[in-house]
C-alpha cells in the first residue's frame, strides 16, 4: 500500500551539508510537501538525517554513477553544493537525460551565483550598472573565462536539446545565519565571516583595496523562499522561464565593503576584540592572501557585482521587501 509520504514528489538535492543547500533543504522539509534524495559523504550524518521522507546516499562528487542513478529517479534535481565542478554536472545531466527518454519531466535547478558578474576591480571603484535577470541576451553572453561560467554554458546548451527544464539560480552576498539540519549542515556563509574572522586575527578590519566596489546582498531567509517558489512552480508545471531564460537573481540590498569593514570595525571595537574602528587597505595579492588567509578573496571581497531579480518580482515569486541588517547575524 502506497504511503503518503510516497506520494510526495521526489527531490534529489546535493548540499544539505553546506550553507545553501543545508538551508534549501529545510524551507522545503518544512513544507510536508515532498520527499527527499540526499547525497552526504559522512555516513554518521547519513545516518542521522535518513527517515520517512528522506533517502541517504554515501558519496562524493566524482560517484557518477550514483549521481545519475539519483538524478534519474528524482522529479527535481537540485546542485546546492559546488558551482563549479563539470563532471559532477555532467553526471547529472546523464540521468537528467535518461529520465527524459523515458518519458518522464526532468527539471534541474543549478546553483550558480552573482560572481558571472565580476568586475574586478581590486577594490578601488564602483559600477553604476546593475545587472537584471531579465536581459537574457547579456547574460548569456558573459565570457566562459567568468567565475561559474564553464558550468553554466555548458548546463544551458545542454538544455536546449528539450531532455531537461533548466533554473540558474545567482545570489549574491548571502548572509544570515543557515536553517539547515542542527549538526549537519554548516551554519555561516562565506564572505561576511571571512571578512569578521580576518579582522580578529590582525586586531584590525580589512578590506581589499579602498573597499570601494559594491556587491548585490540577500539575506539566507529570503533567498530559501525564492528557492520554495521556483520548486513549487517548476513541480506544477506552470510556465516560467527557464533554460536560456532561466537566470535567476535574488537581492533585497547591496554594500561596499569599506561600508562592511567599518561595520564589522565597529562591532567588533565595542566587544573589546578591536582596538580602533579604523580599517586596514590591502592593495596586491600578497597581502590580500595574508589578510584573509585566501587569494581569491581578490575576486570575492574586491570585485563589483551588481543584480536586480525582475524575474522573481514580475512571477510574484520575490521575497518581499524585507530589510535585514547586514551584520544582523552572520
Amino acid at each position: 500500500m502506497t504511503t503518503e509520504v510516497e506520494n510526495r514528489p521526489l527531490i534529489f538535492l546535493i548540499g544539505v551539508t553546506g550553507f545553501v543547500g543545508g538551508s534549501v533543504f529545510a524551507r522545503l522539509r518544512e513544507t510536508g510537501k515532498y520527499r527527499f534524495i540526499v547525497l552526504l559523504r559522512d555516513k554518521e550524518k547519513a545516518a542521522k538525517l535518513k527517515s520517512d521522507d528522506v533517502v541517504t546516499i554515501v558519496g562524493d562528487f566524482d560517484d557518477s554513477a550514483l549521481i545519475s542513478q539519483a538524478a534519474q529517479r528524482a522529479d527535481l534535481t537540485i546542485e546546492a553544493a559546488s558551482s563549479d565542478y563539470l563532471p559532477e554536472v555532467k553526471a547529472i545531466v546523464e540521468g537528467l537525460t535518461q529520465r527524459h527518454k523515458e518519458g518522464k519531466r526532468s527539471l534541474y535547478i543549478q546553483t550558480s551565483g552573482s560572481q558571472i558578474l565580476d568586475e574586478d576591480v581590486r577594490g578601488e571603484r564602483p559600477n553604476d550598472f546593475i545587472y537584471n535577470d531579465e536581459d537574457n541576451d547579456k547574460l548569456n553572453s558573459l565570457p566562459v573565462t567568468q567565475p561559474h561560467r564553464h558550468v553554466d554554458t555548458f548546463l544551458v546548451e545542454a538544455s536546449l536539446t528539450g531532455s531537461f527544464r533548466l533554473i540558474l539560480m545567482c545570489p549574491p552576498t548571502i548572509y544570515g545565519e543557515g536553517m539547515g539540519p542542527k549538526g549537519i549542515s554548516a551554519i555561516r556563509s562565506q564572505q561576511v565571516p571571512t571578512m569578521i574572522k580576518a579582522a580578529i586575527k590582525h586586531k584590525k578590519a580589512q578590506q581589499v583595496g579602498r573597499g570601494l566596489s559594491v556587491w548585490s546582498n540577500v539575506n539566507i531567509r529570503d533567498l530559501t523562499l525564492l528557492y520554495n517558489l521556483i520548486v513549487e512552480k517548476l513541480l506544477a508545471g506552470e510556465q516560467i522561464p527557464m533554460n536560456k531564460e532561466g537566470y535567476y537573481f535574488a537581492t533585497t540590498g547591496q554594500h561596499t565593503w569599506n561600508e562592511l569593514a567599518k561595520n564589522i570595525a565597529s562591532h567588533l571595537k565595542r566587544l573589546g576584540v578591536v582596538e580602533t574602528e579604523e580599517v586596514q587597505d590591502n592593495q596586491d595579492e600578497a597581502s590580500v592572501e595574508r589578510a584573509f588567509g585566501d587569494k581569491k578573496a581578490v575576486g570575492y571581497l574586491g570585485s563589483n557585482s551588481r543584480s536586480e531579480g525582475r524575474k522573481g518580482k514580475k512571477n510574484r515569486m520575490g521575497a518581499g521587501p524585507r530589510v535585514y541588517r547586514l551584520l544582523g547575524v552572520c
